[in-house]
């Protein structure tokens, strides 16, 4: 879909900024953050910390 497709679709405007993201590439690069002393956190690390657990009943 295109970013005139997408706003007429109802996609707010600031939306179209994405389009940026299909032009300049901004690759997050785990070897990069580590060379840097940047902790990561996985996927499930970070869902284990964010997202309340429910009990199944």
């Amino acid at each position: 879909m295109s970013v005139e497709e997408a706003l007429d679709a109802g996609m707010p405007k600031w939306g179209a900024g994405h389009e940026w993201n299909n032009v300049v590439l901004q690759p997050a690069r785990p070897e990069f953050a580590r060379e840097l002393g940047i902790p990561l956190t996985t996927f499930a690390e970070w869902a284990d910390q964010q997202l309340t657990h429910v009990s199944a009943q």
